[in-house]
């Protein structure tokens, strides 16, 4: 499977390409969650950095706030304590977790921004979701459709009336 190299033109005619930008940006974060979390000789320590980056880059592409990364990382780290994630993918409990925190703040991502941000099938992350819900024994709120609604209506360039 090859990769495909996307290449933006910058002053001077300059080229940078996204790919090796995507591949030091992962490379930081992984440093950065191994100095946070030690040694990474240790399993869990070593999936929670894996988790830390997924989730990183996923909340960084849907454009998440601070607080929902934080609560989606402790979920995943609840994950991993508890032992969870045995059988399941890391990047399908991460995206799981983020969905399971924009759902807890009524944050208003839809699994199918998700899935396609994350490149998983939406029926895993549905899955997986409900599988964390119900072993975290969360009440969830249904999410509340005026927040879709302003969505859409920004996406057709019309002003909602008050």
């Amino acid at each position: 499977m090859g990769r495909i190299r996307f290449k933006a033109s910058l002053n001077n005619s300059k080229e940078v390409c996204f790919v090796h930008i995507r591949r030091i940006t992962y490379r930081y974060e992984w440093c950065i969650a191994v100095k946070y979390l030690g040694s990474k000789k240790a399993p869990c320590r070593c999936s929670f950095a894996k988790i830390f980056v997924y989730v990183n880059s996923f909340s960084r592409m849907l454009n998440l706030p601070r607080k929902i990364k934080d609560k989606a990382l402790y979920f995943c780290f609840k994950a991993l304590k508890e032992k969870l994630t045995h059988g399941r993918s890391l990047t399908i409990i991460a995206a799981a977790c983020i969905y399971l925190a924009c759902r807890i703040y009524c944050f208003p991502r839809s699994l199918k921004e998700i899935s396609v941000v994350s490149r998983l099938e939406k029926r895993s992350i549905a899955k997986c979701y409900r599988f964390l819900v119900e072993k975290f024994d969360l009440k969830i709120p249904p999410p509340k459709p005026e927040k879709y609604m302003l969505r859409i209506f920004r996406s057709l360039n019309i002003k909602p009336s008050n």
